[in-house]
This record gives C-alpha cells, structure tokens and sequence, in this order.
C-alpha cells in the first residue's frame, strides 16, 4: 500500500476555487515542473495541463492553471 502524503509546499485547498493552494510562487512553480515531468515520463497520457502559477486573491495562496496568461 502507497502511503499518500501532500506534495511539498501544498496548503490544502481554497476554500473558493477548489483548486490546490501553494503557500507561495516558487512551490507553486516546482508543482508545474513537476507537471511537465509526469507529462514527459507518460508520453503525453496524463490529463494534467497546467502551464503557469498565479496568486489567488481569496485565500492568498498560489494556484496552477492551464489557462495561458
């Protein structure tokens, strides 16, 4: 059995948006690599898309989108 355990820099979630909340843009920014990775290692077969980090002005946490700026 795999024990589950959040990602680093991962505050839970905002209470707002649902999305993943990262306690700041440098967590935020080594989510999205890992992203990139994970979309590597698969050959493309993973749904996540995420392309950039942006603040939240809700909950004051980053979020990742794959919404282009």
């Amino acid at each position: 059995m795999k024990l589950q355990t959040r990602p680093r820099g991962h505050l839970g979630t905002c209470l707002v948006s649902g999305k993943v909340r990262f306690r700041d843009h440098r967590e935020a920014v080594r989510a999205l690599h890992s992203a990139a990775r994970a979309r590597e290692f698969s050959g493309g077969a993973t749904r996540r898309a995420e392309c950039r980090a942006y603040a939240c002005p809700s909950c004051q946490g980053w979020h990742l989108t794959s919404k282009a700026a």
